[in-house]
C-alpha cells in the first residue's frame, strides 16, 4: 500500500488478492524516504498452482517519495509511476496502454483537532494510438470536538476524477486508478474510481465502550460522454 491507497494497494472485497513479482529499493533518513519500485502483476489462475511468472503483459515501475517535517505534522508525497498493459478496454475501444502518472500529496495535521489530506494526480501517455490526458484531485478534512463524555469527529471528503470528453476523438481522458483499494468510496459503494465527482460527509462519535458512525455520499458523473 502506497500513500493514501488511492492508486496502489492490496485489494479488499474479492476473495483473491492481487499478487506481484517485483523489487523495490528504499532509502530512509530522518525527514526523507526515497523508493524505486518495479512490479509485474501475477495472473491468478483457478484450481492449480499455475500462476504466471514474469510474463510482462502488465507491469508498473517508478518512484514514490515522502518528505516530512521534523514533527511529522506536515508531509509531502511526490511520485512518478509508469503503467503498461497489453490489452485494456475503455468506452473509446480496446488497445495497448502506456500511462505515466505524476502525483503530489500534502497531508498531516494543523493542530490536535484538525487533520488534512490533499492530493493531485495527472496522467499522460498513449492508448491504442490516442493520447492520454486524465487527472484527479481530492481533499479530506477531519475535525475533532470534545462532546460530553466522548469525542465527535466531523469529516468531509471530496474528489473529482476525470472521464472521457468524447469517445470519438483522438484523446482519452478517463482516469486509470491502476491498483486502488476495493472499498474505494466505502464498503457500500459499487462505483469504481473513474469519471466521478463525489462529496462524502461523515460524523463519528466515540465513547469508552461505544462508537456511533453516520455518513452520506453523493456521486455525479464528471463527463456525461463516458
Amino acid at each position: 500500500a502506497y500513500g493514501s491507497s488511492r492508486i496502489i494497494t492490496f485489494r479488499e472485497g474479492p476473495n483473491v488478492r492481487r499478487y506481484f513479482d517485483g523489487a523495490n529499493i528504499i532509502r530512509r533518513s530522518e525527514s526523507l524516504k526515497l523508493e524505486a519500485l518495479y512490479y509485474q502483476l501475477v495472473t491468478v489462475n483457478p484450481f492449480g498452482f499455475d500462476n504466471d511468472v514474469l510474463d510482462g503483459d502488465e507491469y508498473l515501475y517508478g518512484t514514490y517519495n515522502t518528505i516530512s517535517s521534523k514533527t511529522k505534522s506536515n508531509n509531502l508525497d511526490f511520485y512518478y509511476l509508469k503503467y503498461h498493459q497489453d490489452q485494456r478496454g475503455y468506452q473509446q475501444g480496446n488497445g495497448e496502454e502506456d500511462r505515466h502518472s505524476f502525483g503530489l500529496r500534502y497531508f498531516g495535521n494543523l493542530n490536535k483537532q484538525l487533520r488534512f489530506d490533499f492530493e493531485f494526480l495527472y496522467q499522460t501517455g498513449d492508448f491504442g494510438g490516442s493520447d492520454i490526458s486524465a487527472w484527479t484531485a481530492s481533499s479530506n478534512l477531519e475535525y475533532d470536538i470534545t462532546c460530553g463524555e466522548g469525542t465527535m469527529t466531523l469529516g468531509l471528503k471530496t474528489e473529482i476524477i476525470s472521464g472521457d470528453d468524447d469517445p470519438n476523438d483522438s484523446e482519452l481522458n478517463t482516469f486509470n486508478a491502476i491498483y486502488p483499494r476495493g472499498a474505494y468510496f466505502g464498503r457500500i459503494a459499487q462505483i469504481g474510481p473513474a469519471n466521478l465527482i463525489d462529496v462524502h460527509a461523515s460524523a463519528t462519535y466515540r465513547m469508552k465502550k461505544w462508537t456511533l458512525f453516520a455518513d452520506y455520499v453523493a456521486f455525479w458523473r464528471e463527463s456525461t460522454q463516458d
